[in-house]
Order: structure tokens, then sequence, then C-alpha cells
């Protein structure tokens, strides 16, 4: 087990707009043992409810979702269970998660170690950047 992996499983939903994208996560995802994805909702609104209903402790997000709630990043964090929350740029090849550090996601194992709850090695952000600007 590497440094700031959560031992426990990951129960991921995916919540996306663009099916292309994220059809190769959940295939991604699919082949990996730790990893489960327990469900998929395509309304940004419904997503609270999804992970409630779902028990989901990991929530990967296409960022930014039309119509999604402002808050969306808290209402979901506030969810009992909901641990971490990846978020997605179609146009970028980085991800947010829980809005303290980036990963590049142009490569897979980035994607699944952020998910996992792995800290990245090395610099991951823009320039200038703290690496965890939610750290205390």
């Amino acid at each position: 087990m590497t440094a700031g992996h959560d031992p426990a499983p990951c129960r991921v939903l995916l919540v996306y707009q663009t099916a292309l994208l994220f059809q190769g996560i959940r295939t991604l995802l699919t082949d990996t043992p730790d990893i489960q994805v327990v469900g998929v909702e395509r309304e940004a609104c419904h997503a609270a409810e999804a992970v409630r209903q779902l028990y989901a402790n990991v929530v990967v997000l296409e960022d930014p979702l039309a119509g999604a709630p402002t808050d969306l990043l808290a209402t979901l964090l506030a969810v009992p269970g909901a641990r971490r929350i990846v978020t997605l740029g179609c146009a970028s090849t980085r991800a947010q998660v829980d809005e303290r550090y980036a990963v590049r996601v142009d490569d897979p194992a980035a994607l699944v170690a952020a998910i996992r709850g792995e800290r990245p090695a090395g610099p991951v952000g823009p320039p200038g950047v703290p690496q965890d600007r939610g750290a205390s």
C-alpha cells in the first residue's frame, strides 16, 4: 500500500454529460480491482441523492456541468460517506481533487491514484499554485 492510500474500497459514482469521456473512464475503472463503479448520473442536480442511495464514497464529476448548482461540491461532500470528489475538465489535462490538489489526467494511473486518495508525487498544478490549497 502506498503512502496516502485510503484502504477502504472505492465506491465510485460517475457524474457526466460527455458520454464518450466517461465511457472510457468507466472502462478504466472496471479493470481496477479495488474500485467499483456503483452508478452513473447525467444530471448534476441528482448527484447528491445518487451518492446517498448508492453509498458512493468517491464522485468523479465532469467540470463544468451545465446547470450544476454553484454549491455542488460542498453539497456532495456534506453527504455522509462521501470522502472525495475528483472533477475532470474536458478542455484540460488536469483534474481537481476536493479542490485541494490537481492531477494530470492524461495518465490513467494518475486518475486511478486520485480516486484511491493517493497524493500525487511531485508538482502537478499550474506554476505558482500550492500543491495543497486546502491544507492548514
